[in-house]
């Protein structure tokens, strides 16, 4: 296929860049043969009076703006509809909507996202009134010009259908797979990890309140008050250590020295534990399921998509906090066969659903399909 792949303020080609989504998604289009034609990134400013704006309005209103500025979303639509014009390709991806919002061409397009914006205030309510007013009229101005969605949570499918009136046969639903180097992960399961103290987890993640980083590190003051001996490693930021605590930063995947530190705390690691108070589609799930390690998380978001309950890992209800967190890993502990089982099946849920050999072929059936189907058409039906 002829793939006109449209960026946005990243280069896909760049593993580091953002969470690396748009490198692997790139990455794997690429790897399997098809002809790749890129548009973007496009990195320029916002203009003035959206950068005043913008400031007045987090001050005032201590809200976040629009995600997306007119003047670039419109500088990303203009460059789509040059290139397309150009290209003759069979089909547009894109992991942004700005260049949908006033696309113009034939081809059609395939949008991948990890939820609507009504989605994140749902779960995450962190946009203004009137920033949402703008999202969400380019989402659906974008929307209107996609022949597909994929998305990776059901609970993220159902609400594109309901709120947006997307036809939900054109909405195609995997979780989000690890953004590991293949070459990076283990062949085969790890070895049953012995539950020898002290007890070792790991937290990922680089916004302090969303990932729930304090709900992490109040489960482990408790875990180790009620006499059970943890360790919790916090990946992602820097902050301060404190006993039983400690922060590592973040670490780049295409720095040889920094990945491999970052892959030997997976490895060193008995649990992830993932308390977001919001996560529409997490990746360090996926990656843990790599390395057979069970995850503790809560059901918001599309986490119970990654994340199976009782098969790779315990899913608390959504209101769980340190207290519920502490206690379900202080069960899971005293039942070795139960943790090691989790280990186990982990790594299967990784080898069947979790991987960019899967994924990749996913995406490329829902891009061919678009393809067939020739002229660009909307998904919207009401």
């Amino acid at each position: 296929m002829r793939i006109l792949y449209s960026a946005y303020r990243h280069d896909p080609r760049d593993p580091d860049a953002a969470s690396g989504a748009d490198f692997n998604f790139y990455r794997s289009l690429a790897e399997r043969g098809h002809d790749m034609s890129l548009v973007g990134p496009f990195r320029h400013p916002p203009s003035a009076w959206e950068r005043v704006l913008k400031r007045l309005y987090q001050r005032g209103i201590k809200k976040r703006y629009a995600k997306f500025p007119h003047s670039l979303t419109r500088r990303a639509s203009a460059g789509l509809n040059r290139a397309e014009e150009a290209a003759k390709a069979d089909v547009v991806f894109t992991l942004f909507q700005p260049s949908l919002v006033f696309y113009r061409g034939s081809t059609p397009c395939v949008f991948r996202l990890d939820t609507s914006f009504r989605g994140y205030q749902s779960g995450y309510e962190e946009f203004g009134d009137l920033a949402m007013k703008l999202n969400i009229w380019q989402e659906h101005r974008a929307f209107a010009r996609c022949s597909h969605l994929i998305t990776h949570s059901g609970w993220s499918a159902e609400g594109l259908a309901r709120d947006y009136g997307f036809d939900a046969r054109r909405i195609h639903t995997f979780p989000n797979p690890s953004a590991l180097p293949q070459d990076k992960v283990p062949d085969g399961a790890p070895p049953p990890r012995s539950l020898a103290e002290p007890l070792e987890l790991l937290t990922v993640g680089r916004n302090f309140h969303r990932k729930g980083i304090d709900i992490a590190m109040e489960t482990t003051r408790q875990l180790n008050r009620s006499g059970n001996p943890t360790r919790l490693t916090i990946c992602g930021l820097s902050g301060s250590d404190e006993e039983h605590i400690r922060f590592v930063g973040p670490f780049r995947k295409s720095r040889s020295q920094e990945l491999e530190t970052y892959l030997e705390l997976y490895r060193r690691s008995h649990l992830l534990l993932h308390p977001a108070r919001f996560d529409p589609s997490p990746i360090v799930t996926a990656e843990a399921a790599a390395f057979g390690l069970p995850v503790v998380t809560r059901d918001v978001g599309g986490i119970a998509t990654s994340v199976k309950n009782g098969t790779s890992g315990v899913v608390l209800p959504a209101g769980a906090m340190a207290e519920a967190f502490s206690e379900a890993i202080a069960r899971l502990m005293a039942q070795p066969q139960r943790y090691h089982r989790l280990c186990i099946d982990s790594r299967r849920r990784y080898e069947s659903d979790l991987n960019w050999q899967v994924a990749g072929g996913r995406v490329e059936k829902v891009l061919r399909l678009a393809a067939e189907e020739g002229k660009c058409r909307g998904g919207v039906t009401q």
